[in-house]
């Protein structure tokens, strides 16, 4: 019984680096241009011209944006992980219902968790496109 266990989460955990894999992105920075600067700055410089209509509470907004944005995106993983979890567990109960019921419980909190996540989104979207329409 412990190998099936501990089987179970070792095939958890390799599903879980390779969902996470191509989040990875390993490339060699080069330079683009002939006075050695980053190509980083020259975007930002780009993006911040003459031309640039972006106010400080813009910025501000799409920063905290873009962190609201990562962590529901964490929170969706989170969301994954324990379906997969209660999955193989209910799998594995081998008929037991105590283990069963437990899966269910687990399974039901999960959704209930995705379903306040996508409306917290759904919220955080609405404000935004209403504070970036004002502005």
């Amino acid at each position: 019984m412990n190998k099936n266990i501990s089987f179970n989460i070792f095939a958890l955990l390799i599903i879980i680096v390779f969902l996470t894999l191509p989040f990875f992105v390993f490339g060699q920075q080069t330079v683009i241009n002939n006075n050695n600067q980053d190509p980083m700055s020259l975007l930002e410089r780009v993006a911040t011209g003459p031309y640039s209509s972006e106010t400080d509470s813009d910025t501000v907004m799409r920063t905290v944006g873009l962190i609201i944005n990562i962590v529901l995106g964490l929170l969706s993983v989170i969301f994954l992980v324990l379906t997969i979890y209660s999955g193989i567990r209910w799998m594995t109960a081998q008929g037991n219902e105590e283990e069963v019921t437990k899966a269910k419980t687990i399974l039901k909190q999960a959704i209930i968790g995705l379903i306040i996540v996508i409306s917290s989104w759904g919220i955080w979207e609405l404000i935004a496109r209403l504070w970036l329409s004002n502005l």
